[in-house]
């Protein structure tokens, strides 16, 4: 964590809220835990990155708002990044940062984005996204997280829900948009999809 507090420029009473808050009772995935897997991935293609602040920024606040009946939580993290590091960030990186958060609500690359900030776009979201790359039981956990994070949800609803999304998924040309972390994660990843919608959702 002290370099990832270096990396990214947070002070560390920050850190420790975001703690509090990735520790929240309606959380089962999105917690710290789902942080500390990102940096993991963070630290082994960082170098990857032209704007690598601008990517840990993003991966330690993308979550930190998160409401499962509210349809804002990426904007609202995104405007807490904000109010949070403001004039201890530089802008341009902030700002940034802030695009990479947004870019979570569908899991695509904005627009108006240059060469460089479109491939740190595509590998922060893959390093979101890396989970659906995991071995199966791995996977499978994740999945039934998922699941209690929406218990307000009836199941048939829930299925349904699921079930298109993931299908949104699969109809891309490939669900990973980084060819770093495509090769990796994506033939597991459109196996555990596969798996999940006719093995937990049917």
């Amino acid at each position: 964590m002290p370099d990832l507090v270096l990396e990214a420029g947070v002070p560390a009473p920050v850190i420790v809220s975001l703690k509090r808050r990735y520790g929240e009772a309606q959380r089962r995935y999105h917690t710290w835990h789902h942080i500390e897997h990102m940096l993991d991935v963070f630290e082994e293609t960082k170098n990857a990155f032209a704007n690598p602040q601008a990517a840990a920024l993003a991966i330690l606040f993308h979550d930190a708002i998160y409401d499962p009946k509210a349809k804002d939580n990426e904007a609202r993290s995104a405007e807490l990044l904000r109010r949070e590091v403001q004039g201890a960030i530089d802008s341009d990186v902030l700002c940034l940062a802030e695009v990479f958060i947004n870019a979570t609500a569908k899991h695509q690359i904005l627009d108006d984005l240059s060469d460089a900030q479109r491939s740190d776009c595509a590998l922060f979201l893959d390093i979101d996204m890396s989970i659906l790359g995991a071995d199966w039981p791995v996977y499978k956990t994740y999945a039934a997280q998922i699941r209690e994070e929406y218990d307000h949800v009836s199941n048939f609803l829930y299925r349904m829900g699921r079930r298109k999304v993931l299908k949104e998924f699969l109809k891309r040309p490939a669900i990973f948009l980084s060819d770093l972390l495509a090769h990796r994660y994506e033939a597991q990843a459109q196996e555990n999809i596969e798996r999940e919608l006719t093995e937990i959702l049917t």
